[in-house]
């Protein structure tokens, strides 16, 4: 969904009377369709192929339940095909793509300003003013997408570990293994940073603020209507 609206934005900024046509209800079934469908592909394998081991004592009593992987998951054909397909679709495809949004998001932000800069006789005052609205929701993506690059770069080793892992001998994979470990908790800090910064950058539009307002006090008003209702119900019982 992230990349659905870079997109639009992108077409607004370069072809405004193409995206009218382009950037609507229709193509956003179908973007969504497609994360769906992609989304399953991916995560399914980790569902579906896992088997429940039950561990008991001597005396026939059930000691703990745990997760072990099935036969499937040790074959040839998913360590070497299906595996490294998934990581690759799941991690390094939405950074290339992000990583190419954002360069085209530059190039279209150079452009939006210096026709901002210049001076239209023929431009309204509606169109420039939707113009500058359109120039500072991109700056927000590109801040937006300059953190999720940096923190989302410690998933390109992972990549990069599946590619070369079968070439390596025993002993380095596991030296591998030991930093792949340390970078996957390097790695979750840095989501909960990355969602900590884009909450901190939405939060600068004033319009954000208002909606996120408007909610919250939606949100509590309807759960204090059913607080009373419900206290009501028991004081008439």
């Amino acid at each position: 969904m992230f990349y659905c609206v870079e997109d639009k934005l992108l077409k607004e900024l370069k072809k405004p009377l193409v995206a009218k046509h382009y950037c609507n209800r229709r193509t956003a079934r179908y973007a969504i369709v497609i994360i769906l469908l992609l989304s399953i592909l991916v995560n399914l394998p980790l569902f579906v192929y896992t088997s429940i081991r039950v561990s008991c004592t001597q005396n026939g009593l059930i000691k703990y339940y745990s997760l072990g992987t099935a036969p499937f998951l040790r074959t040839k054909f998913f360590s070497r095909y299906f595996y490294p397909t998934m990581v690759i679709i799941s991690l390094l495809i939405p950074w290339l793509i992000c990583f190419l949004i954002w360069l085209f998001l530059i190039r279209a932000l150079r452009s939006a300003q210096s026709q901002l800069t210049k001076k239209n006789v023929n431009t309204t005052f509606r169109n420039d003013r939707k113009q500058d609205t359109y120039f500072r929701i991109t700056l927000m993506i590109v801040c937006v997408l300059s953190v999720y690059m940096v923190c989302r770069s410690t998933h390109l080793f992972e990549v990069i570990h599946v590619l070369i892992a079968p070439w390596l001998s025993l002993q380095r994979q596991r030296y591998f293994s030991k930093i792949r470990i340390q970078l996957f908790c390097i790695s979750n800090i840095m989501l909960t940073v990355n969602h900590g910064a884009n909450f901190y950058i939405y939060s600068i539009n004033p319009k954000f603020r208002l909606t996120l307002k408007l909610y919250l006090t939606y949100y509590f008003r309807r759960c204090r209507i059913k607080r009373r209702r419900a206290f009501t119900l028991v004081h008439l019982r």
